[in-house]
C-alpha cells in the first residue's frame, strides 16, 4: 500500500497526531497481503502511555511458562543522549555505583572493566526541550540494578540518596568510614 518507510508514511498521512503532545493508541489491522488499516483510539499523555505499558508488563506475569517473542510494532519517543556527556560523567564520577558502591570491574574482572550506567538526575522526558547537560551536576554513575530501581516508581524517580537510604535500612549496604560496603546476603542455588 505504501512505498515509503513506516514513520514517513505515518507522518504524511497523520501530520498532526504527534504535535499535540498526546499519543494515540494505534491499532494496525491487516486487510490482505498488501493492505493495512490504521485505527487510532484514545489519545494519551506520554506519562499515561508509560504507565499503561508498565501495568501491562506487571499484569502479564505467567508462572507456568508462557509464549514469548511475538513481534510487536511500537511507535514511541526516544530522547537522544550525547556520548561525550557520558564519557565526561564517568571521568568525573568514576566507575563505582553512586548508590551502592558496586564496581563491575571488581565483580566481573575483564568482562566488567570500564562498565557503568549513567543516570540523568532529572529525566530528559521531564525537561520539555533539548538542554545543555552538565556531566558533573546533572549526571551520576549507577549500576544496572540501582538504575532500574531508581526508575521503578511510576511517574517519580528515586534520588540517589533515597535509594541508598532504603538499602541501608534493609541491610543491603553499610556505610563505614565514608565507604559503601555491599552486604552478601544472597544464597545462590547451583
Amino acid at each position: 500500500m505504501w512505498n515509503l518507510d513506516l514513520s514517513r508514511a505515518f507522518n504524511n498521512k497523520y501530520p498532526n497526531v504527534l504535535k499535540t503532545g498526546l499519543y494515540p493508541e494505534l491499532k494496525i489491522m491487516k486487510i490482505n497481503d498488501s493492505e493495512y488499516h490504521l485505527e487510532f483510539n484514545n489519545k494519551l499523555t506520554l506519562h499515561e502511555v508509560i504507565e499503561r505499558d508498565l501495568q501491562t508488563e506487571d499484569n502479564n506475569t505467567v508462572i507456568s511458562g508462557g509464549v514469548e517473542g511475538e513481534k510487536k510494532l511500537v511507535i514511541g519517543t526516544r530522547y537522544e543522549r550525547n556520548s561525550k556527556n557520558r564519557e565526561d560523567a564517568i571521568e568525573i564520577h568514576g566507575l563505582k555505583c553512586a548508590v551502592c558502591g558496586f564496581d563491575f570491574g571488581e565483580a566481573y574482572g575483564d568482562a566488567g572493566k570500564d562498565y557503568i550506567e549513567v543516570h540523568h538526575l532529572v529525566p530528559l522526558s521531564e525537561k520539555g526541550a533539548p538542554q545543555k547537560v552538565n556531566p558533573e551536576t546533572d549526571l551520576v554513575c549507577v549500576c544496572s540494578n540501582c538504575h532500574r530501581m531508581i526508575h521503578r516508581r511510576k511517574g517519580q524517580v528515586y534520588s540517589v540518596e533515597e535509594l541508598r537510604e532504603k538499602m541501608i535500612e534493609c541491610g543491603s549496604i553499610q556505610e563505614i568510614d565514608g565507604q559503601l560496603i555491599l552486604s552478601r546476603k544472597a544464597v545462590l542455588r547451583k
